[in-house]
């Protein structure tokens, strides 16, 4: 095992790092590499990184970043104790950032991404989800992209076909289109807020009741529905000449 305090540089360039013992404990950590492992048996901070290839971390403790982290291929994160009966927060807000596909298991996770981001599976084991793109927020076809309790997405240029499991939804876009489809089986009501400046938004929910607080959108069309349970809309409004709400 490995334990530094202080701040660990790997820069192996074009070459893969394997560093997977579970006893490993890194403060802060940076790396440069063509692909990725890597084990902290408690808390680690994400320094300056660049993978070109696959970057997977496990780590007892939460993860966090202190600079920018770029990973070209895909990102897998769990953050939970070693009996995985305790998650830990992932938080990578770096506006910097620039991942490619996501994976990550956690308490609450907290996502900043400067241009596109793909979601593969985030869990957020009944905490929050919160998104921000500098592009579009992709999801990957097949799995529920995002499993929570809240989730909150922020991009600039659209909403892709995204697979959510969530009571409390928040989408927010200043171009182009939203296309969220939820399958919530919660005892309560799943509430939705959701905006685009402009762009069609189309929501589809099965599984249970949804209240819609706000969906508005400056030029496009609304369409949002709900299989087998009750749909209250407080506020639709869709601007732009021949555009409906449904």
């Amino acid at each position: 095992a490995i334990t530094a305090g202080g701040t660990t540089d790997i820069i192996a360039t074009g070459n893969d790092v394997t560093l997977g013992n579970t006893g490993n404990d890194f403060g802060t950590f940076k790396i440069t590499a063509a692909k990725a492992t890597v084990n902290d048996k408690n808390a680690i901070v994400l320094g300056d990184s660049t993978i070109t290839g696959d970057f997977t971390l496990t780590a007892g403790g939460a993860v966090t970043d202190s600079g920018v982290i770029e990973v070209d291929g895909t990102t897998s994160i769990t953050a939970k104790n070693a009996a995985g009966t305790t998650f830990y927060d992932v938080k990578l807000d770096n506006s910097g950032n620039d991942f490619a596909i996501i994976s990550a298991a956690a308490d609450n996770i907290t996502l900043t991404d400067k241009n596109d981001i793909t979601l593969d599976s985030l869990t957020a084991a009944a905490g929050t989800v919160d998104v921000t793109s500098g592009g579009k927020i992709h999801g990957v076809a097949g799995p529920t992209n995002i499993t929570a309790n809240t989730i909150n997405l922020t991009a600039d240029t659209g909403i892709d076909p995204l697979a959510t499991s969530a009571a409390d939804i928040t989408a927010f876009t200043t171009s182009s289109a939203i296309d969220i489809a939820n399958n919530y089986t919660g005892a309560t009501t799943a509430s939705l807020t959701v905006s685009a400046d402009p762009g069609d938004i189309i929501f589809a929910q099965t599984g249970g009741a949804l209240d819609v607080t706000s969906a508005t959108t400056s030029d496009g069309e609304i369409n949002i529905s709900v299989a087998g349970a009750n749909l209250t809309v407080a506020e639709a409004e869709a601007k732009g000449a021949g555009n409906n709400v449904t």
